[in-house]
């Protein structure tokens, strides 16, 4: 399964490294990398993923997404079981994150520390961060990180062996996860919920929460993680109902290897090697705790060695095969630095006594197992060369393919800058006759129509002609209402005299209509001065969207939303309208919504909209 993803995310990180990268590139980058972390695809190519984001990044150390950048890497080092790693970034995370002041990713780095120092039994360590977290949390007041805090604090509880606290905390960062809707956290807790009742020996308890998690996975895509059904398998196992028990082993074994991490699939592999084991089941109990074995001590996973080399040497003992017995004995008793016990001890004396009866035995056995495995060296050192070919020549391809991905990709975004730049000189063309249209009809046209009023109200009027000369004042008292709306229009005075909130606010009461549409405006005034063409874009910016809204949305109930956000100004403007598809939006060749993406792009601002048929829409523009 882990292969699927290899060849994309290769071509991917290979073109992203040749060319000039983009917000849309490290985007992409980084839902591929979530993509393989969320669905268990592969940790490790998760990782790697997100160390090519941190490299591109290395010029922009103090942005949202470098620091999430670094968190997802913590957290996939504490998923591959690499603490150390883990805590050296989420070290830097806490330090820089600090410095900016973000407190939301000082805390998501500190609850990475927690669960990495819990991987490290390091549990007052691990105690103390958790303390620093919840204190920010609580000054902050957020629902998000407050369930990640109970869930770490929880994980801190299980791997303590404080099973009722451990509940406890899981509860409650369950309920904070279905009032935020996030479904993988909640499948990861109910998992870890079911491990909680099985040390409890609450069987049925647990199998009942094991199987909600993974109907929960079901419904909404995804892959549960593995442990979740090897709890079930193990409940059942404890429950004698050995059916089930083997089903759910599997299908734990399935997930773990759609993972790739290796110490999932050693376990996976141990859980059905226990199986077989209690069935008394030798053959293949050993078959499946050597295949533990072997990755555990590929990744020198020492508990896990231990463990396997145990469950070895009592099979082999089971099956009269004292030789293999004796020898995962050692490695079990070398690994658990237990050669001092007594018990151990006299139980590696009678391996040893039954040893040398067979010792010459196994001489010629030896003797043979040599030239085989001799020949079987040259078969594969052949074998090898040959797979190192077959690696050249893939690589070639690939690379061929992603130089002209590359160029490819290299040509559209240089017709997408063109054609930006002459929307760019669109705008600013237009800006600049607009307010010298405006200027000139209030210097010249408003002049003269004032004088025409003046002179009009100095003229000797008789009694019969008061009458119509009232009217031809109103008229051009009307004439210069007009002049000045239109005037208004093609650059507000508003603007200019008094800012872009005022301006925005004069709109808004202008577009508002009694009982059919409702603009509420929550706005504070910008933290840092801006430029006339940076006001005078973003009111057309407003403009063009509440237009667009009116004409298109069906909405009643419209909030625009400008403030300070962490040293940049945000605007924000969402509606309660049919909503739309985002795709076609992005393909439109309409000149309003061009305008609107030309005006971001003049003034250096990056625009994000959300929306869906039904669910209304969300303009997010960052400058």
């Amino acid at each position: 399964m882990k292969l699927i993803y290899l060849a994309p995310v290769f071509l991917l990180i290979t073109s992203v490294s040749f060319s000039q990268v983009s917000n849309d590139e490290l985007t992409k980058l980084k839902h591929t990398a979530d993509s393989l972390y969320d669905s268990q695809a592969s940790y490790h190519l998760s990782l790697k993923v997100f160390l090519q984001m941190d490299s591109l990044l290395k010029d922009d150390r103090s942005s949202d997404l470098a620091f999430y950048t670094r968190s997802r890497i913590a957290k996939n080092y504490n998923a591959v079981d690499n603490a150390e790693r883990s805590i050296a970034y989420s070290i830097d995370n806490v330090s820089r994150s600090k410095q900016e002041g973000n407190w939301y990713y000082q805390t998501d780095a500190l609850l990475n520390l927690v669960v990495s120092h819990t991987l490290k039994r390091e549990f007052d360590t691990a105690l103390e961060y958790y303390e620093q977290a919840e204190k920010i949390i609580s000054e902050n007041n957020s629902l998000r990180l407050e369930m990640d805090a109970k869930n770490a604090l929880a994980f801190l509880n299980i791997v303590n062996g404080d099973t009722d606290e451990a509940i406890e905390n899981y509860q409650k960062a369950l309920e904070l996860a279905t009032k935020l809707n996030a479904h993988r956290l909640k499948n990861k807790i109910y998992g870890n919920l079911s491990f909680c009742y099985m040390q409890k020996k609450e069987y049925q308890k647990a199998i009942a929460i094991g199987k909600s998690a993974l109907e929960e996975s079901r419904k909404n895509g995804f892959n549960p993680k593995y442990a979740i059904p090897s709890n079930i398998g193990a409940n059942y196992q404890l429950l004698k109902e050995y059916d089930s028990a083997l089903h759910y082993f599997k299908m734990s074994s399935q997930l773990a290897r759609i993972s790739g991490v290796k110490l999932h699939i050693a376990t996976a592999d141990y859980d059905i090697g226990s199986f077989y084991a209690d069935r008394k089941n030798y053959r293949q109990a050993i078959t499946y705790y050597w295949r533990s074995y072997q990755l555990s001590d590929s990744i020198k996973s020492y508990p896990a060695i231990a463990r396997a080399s145990e469950q070895l040497s009592k099979s082999y003992e089971q099956l009269g095969d004292h030789r293999n017995a004796l020898k995962f004995l050692k490695r079990h008793q070398v690994i658990k630095d237990s050669l001092a016990e007594r018990s151990k001890k006299k139980k590696l004396e009678e391996f040893q006594t039954k040893y040398e009866t067979k010792e010459k035995e196994e001489q010629i056995l030896i003797l043979d197992r040599e030239n085989t495995l001799k020949a079987a060296v040259i078969k594969q050192k052949e074998y090898q060369r040959n797979i190192l070919w077959v690696i050249f020549i893939s690589i070639m391809l690939l690379l061929s393919f992603g130089m002209w991905a590359w160029q490819r990709m290299n040509k559209k975004k240089l017709l997408s800058k063109q054609e930006n730049l002459r929307y760019k000189s669109i705008i600013e063309t237009e800006q600049r006759e607009r307010k010298r249209i405006a200027q000139d009809l209030h210097d010249s046209l408003g002049q003269t129509i004032s004088a025409i009023r003046m002179q009009a109200t100095l003229l000797p009027i008789s009694k019969e002609q008061s009458a119509p000369h009232e009217k031809l004042i109103k008229q051009v008292d009307h004439a210069y209402d007009e002049l000045r709306n239109i005037s208004h229009n093609i650059m507000p005075d508003t603007l200019i005299k008094l800012g872009l909130v005022p301006a925005i606010r004069e709109l808004i009461t202008e577009l508002t209509v009694a009982n059919v549409l409702t603009i509420e405006l929550q706005a504070e005034e910008p933290a840092r001065a801006l430029s006339e063409d940076q006001s005078v874009n973003l009111y057309r910016i407003v403009q063009e969207l509440l237009s667009n809204t009116i004409k298109h949305a069906q909405a009643t109930l419209v909030n625009v939303i400008l403030e300070n956000k962490n040293k940049h100004l945000a605007l924000r403007i969402t509606d309660n309208g049919k909503g739309m598809d985002v795709k076609r939006v992005d393909q439109s060749r309409g000149m309003g919504w061009k305008n609107i993406v030309s005006r971001v792009m003049l003034i250096s601002a990056t625009m994000d909209v959300k929306s869906r048929p039904g669910l209304g829409t969300t303009v997010s523009i960052l400058l």
